[in-house]
């Protein structure tokens, strides 16, 4: 790299002053401003400005729930917000920090994330959500969500829960020890 040097250490902030009046009464809040909002900061709105000058759209890239949104490396929900497996327990091994996209706190979030986005950037030309899925970087991940939030959604939406899960538990435990030399023929 530069100088000898074998690493390249990264320092994230906001790059705005959070509206907390967004946020009142949520579960999650947004990163705080610090130092480095305040002295360079301003580089995202002049990033925004110098594109549409040269005729070039932006868009921001949103973590859909992965609270404070801003980058995966920080944050994540709380227990009661983390994806449920079929048999009701919590994940052993993760790479994503996702939180159940039917938590009603992390789309609280969600939604104060994004009109203090727009509020700060008006000019973006859209957003861009990131993980609006379970990435399935293990198996377990393919068989999220069965949190009591994923269980009143599904009500809401007119699915038969119980059902869901229990053939979800079945394909799960067949998938992990249940398969033998029968099954490959």
């Amino acid at each position: 790299m530069w100088e000898g040097k074998r690493e390249l250490w990264v320092k994230t902030s906001p790059s705005f002053i959070p509206d907390q009046s967004l946020y009142s009464g949520l579960r999650y809040q947004p990163a705080p401003a610090d130092e480095l909002t305040h002295s360079a900061g301003h580089v995202v709105a002049d990033f925004i400005e110098a594109a549409h000058e040269r005729g070039l759209e932006v868009y921001f890239q949103v973590q859909a729930a992965i609270p404070p949104g801003y980058r995966v490396q920080f944050g994540g929900p709380v227990e009661e917000d983390i994806p449920r497996l079929p048999d009701g327990s919590l994940p052993r091994r993760r790479v994503a920090n996702n939180g159940s996209l039917a938590s009603p706190h992390i789309i609280e979030y969600q939604h104060a994330l994004i009109r203090d986005l727009l509020n700060q950037y008006p000019d973006i030309d859209g957003l861009r959500f990131d993980w609006p899925e379970y990435p399935p970087y293990f198996l377990d991940s393919a068989f999220f969500d069965f949190s009591e939030h994923a269980r009143q959604a599904a009500g809401r939406l007119g699915y038969n829960f119980e059902n869901m899960q229990s053939d979800s538990q079945a394909l799960y435990q067949k998938l992990n020890g249940g398969l033998t030399n029968y099954d490959l023929g």
